[in-house]
């Protein structure tokens, strides 16, 4: 339970910081080089993040395993 509140936490500060970034944005120096370089990593960052909690609670579910557990029993024989 506490990976599911961690990862849930990461995916809220994740895009907590696309919000930050708009704040931001009127006291950048030099806007187009730095949000060109920095939108490509926050939005991969973010999708990863996504990813992760997603397939995480997948596998907290109970049952998430049982189609494994079925394969194994049917090579076993």
């Amino acid at each position: 339970m506490i990976g599911i509140v961690i990862g849930a936490a990461s995916v809220f500060m994740a895009y907590e910081g696309f919000e930050l970034l708009a704040y931001d944005y009127d006291e950048m120096e030099d806007r187009k080089a730095t949000l060109t370089k920095v939108m490509p990593l926050a939005i991969g960052s973010a999708a990863l993040i996504s990813v992760l909690v997603g397939s995480r609670a997948v596998r907290a579910c109970p049952g998430a395993g049982a189609s494994r557990r079925a394969r194994r029993a049917r090579e076993r024989g």
